[in-house]
């Protein structure tokens, strides 16, 4: 008796121990989401979720797309996944999720802006695919994720001069000016303005699941196969993924209230006033280049879904969020005015929408999903037709393949 008790206490040790071993052996075959987590435990980092591999830092635009990508599966966020291929563009050392253009193609319009550009969505529901389909236009689409204006100025600079399109639609989001002062603090352009609370997530498991968290790399891949990332998340993402509220509409969920939008969109935040100006100088010197070699400069907004839904939303959070939340976007239509620029509000119509019980935004994430994308892809098409912006498009747009 004796002896098979000792026998099982060092199976129970070394068990776990030979499991330990095989995961770290074999970690160079996990599936990515997998292989990062098991990484966060072996090089004891806190490597940031959901990048797999396909983004990498550029100094004039901050997280960039990798050129080159094929089929890349891209999971930003629970119930969101969808496959990536990206083009250089003039051999540029970014990647582009965009048809294929080389010097002397016919670039009818070209679209700068961050992730709802890039979209959230398979390439076929993106609204720049659909806006290029539904016109006819051979339309460029050079947003990336995690940009602001300066980014999209200099991708104007770039790719505009170039090619000259007859039309350039600029997409602005609310965390566009904090994108500003992140892009110039990684040049060194201005001095640290502050620091991002997180918000604080009590360990429920207590010390042993901590413990095993931080130090395992079998239980850290395990538990992320069967329960998600949620557990592992970097300080960097925390704050995108804070415990949200939840609202129940015609058949229909949503999520809201996470803290990286009121973070960014906070106009009081002298991180997030210091990039007001920068945005101003670079829509500016877009107008300039734009009608310069005589093209038109459209400009449109999108709204959080915290404002589109606020019917349903501001009594759960309040009105003084909703209001926060609306700042940048109030601030940008102001900058429009000043600079005599054409300027698209997109709050009101995509509030009509979601009245009418339409799902517009991923349930947990704050994109719009592809029924979103098809509304802006028409609602944008048919502002700039009713304003004769539209260049004429007499053949199909190109397509990247996917």
């Amino acid at each position: 008796m004796k002896k098979a008790l000792l026998l099982i206490g060092f199976w129970v040790v070394v068990t776990p121990l030979l499991l330990e071993l095989v995961v770290r052996v074999a970690t160079p075959i996990l599936p990515p989401t997998l292989q990062l987590a098991a990484l966060r435990v072996i090089e004891g980092e806190s490597t940031d979720i959901n990048r797999l591999g396909l983004m990498t830092m550029d100094i004039d635009h901050g997280f960039m797309m990798k050129p080159n990508i094929k089929d890349a599966l891209y999971g930003p966020g629970e119930g969101v996944a969808f496959h990536v291929d990206t083009v250089q563009i003039q051999g540029s050392r970014m990647g582009f999720r965009s048809a294929p253009f080389t010097l002397g193609d016919r670039v009818d319009a070209a679209v700068v802006g961050d992730s709802f550009s890039f979209c959230f969505t398979e390439y076929a529901d993106c609204w720049v695919t659909r806006f290029a389909q539904s016109t006819g236009l051979h339309v460029m689409n050079l947003a990336q994720g995690s940009t602001g204006s300066v980014s999209h100025w200099r991708f104007v600079d770039t790719f505009g001069r170039t090619f000259e399109p007859p039309l350039v639609i600029w997409q602005f989001f609310v965390n566009d000016f904090n994108e500003d002062y992140q892009l110039a603090l990684l040049r060194g352009e201005i001095d640290k303005l502050g620091d991002t609370v997180v918000p604080d997530y009590p360990d429920e498991g207590g010390p042993i699941l901590s413990w095993l968290r931080h130090n395992s790399a079998a239980w850290v891949v395990a538990e992320t196969a069967l329960a998600g990332e949620g557990a592992y998340i970097s300080d960097f993402e925390r704050y995108h993924f804070s415990r949200p509220y939840t609202v129940e509409y015609n058949g229909h969920r949503l999520n809201f209230g996470q803290r990286y939008e009121q973070i960014a969109s906070n106009l009081d935040d002298p991180r997030v006033a210091a990039g007001v100006p920068m945005t101003r100088d670079a829509l500016k010197q877009a107008r300039d280049a734009v009608t310069g070699w005589g093209g038109a400069l459209a400009v449109f907004l999108i709204p959080t879904r915290e404002e589109v839904y606020s019917d349903l939303t501001a009594p759960i959070i309040g009105e003084d969020v909703i209001d926060l939340l609306g700042g940048p976007r109030r601030k940008m239509l102001d900058l429009c005015d000043d600079l005599g620029l054409t300027c698209l509000d997109l709050l009101p119509i995509l509030q009509k929408y979601a009245r009418d019980g339409e799902h517009l935004y991923y349930t947990d994430d704050m994109h719009l999903n592809p029924r979103g994308n098809a509304v802006v892809a028409a609602e944008v098409e048919a502002w700039l037709a009713g304003l004769s912006l539209l260049p004429d498009g007499d053949a199909p747009a190109p397509t990247d393949g996917s």
